[in-house]
């Protein structure tokens, strides 16, 4: 006796039943695995950040115990900042500016901290030279205080930004104590500050 195979296949109804399962799967991990994602990608951040924040704190002591001159320090506390609520006069301030003017000049001889701090900082990212920098910061145009991340990358960069484009910031005062940082990559921006925890957020407000 011969017996015929069934070949029929899944009914309309079946097959709409497998895809309304299937897109309530993605709308319960989609969002699980983005805010994974996300939290991974801050959590990097945050550690480059603080690896900036340690290189400049120990070439700002360095340059506190072995280069400091008045003179010196007149030229670079030029700058103002309100950090932790209260504000700060009389700061010395590395920023995009300064980073990318030693990439062009690279200063010899006696520097001031800020250009001292900024030199290291940019051995330690491994950026010393232009033409083979790990991270690119643009142009020599000052921050934007109290802007988005995106408007000071745009400030730096214009409308072509580059996979290795970077916003760095930072303050320090006239003992050369770093008082705080903004590290900004990838739409993502860390705001370090002295005594507190760092705070990333998705295009936030540099200080």
């Amino acid at each position: 006796m011969k017996f015929q195979k069934n070949k029929q296949g899944f009914t309309l109804v079946e097959l709409i039943v497998v895809l309304v399962i299937l897109a309530i799967l993605a709308a319960l991990l989609v969002p699980a695995l983005t805010g994974y994602i996300d939290r991974a990608r801050e959590k990097k951040l945050t550690a480059e950040a603080k690896g900036v924040w340690t290189a400049a704190q120990a070439a700002a002591s360095e340059y506190y115990g072995l280069y400091i001159t008045d003179a010196a320090m007149e030229k670079s506390m030029t700058n103002s900042c309100t950090i932790n609520g209260k504000r700060y006069d009389n700061l010395g301030r590395i920023s995009n500016a300064t980073f990318y003017d030693e990439q062009k000049n690279w200063h010899t001889g006696t520097l001031t901290a800020s250009q001292k701090i900024g030199q290291d900082v940019l051995i330690y990212l491994e950026s010393k030279s232009l033409s083979n920098a790990q991270y690119n910061f643009g142009n020599a145009n000052v921050p934007k205080p109290g802007k988005t991340l995106k408007e000071n990358i745009r400030n730096n960069f214009g409308s072509k930004v580059p996979e290795n484009a970077v916003f760095i910031q930072i303050f320090y005062d006239k003992n050369c104590q770093i008082l705080a940082l903004n590290f900004g990559k990838g739409g993502y921006l860390v705001t370090m500050t002295e005594g507190q925890d760092p705070v990333c957020e998705k295009n936030g407000k540099v200080l």
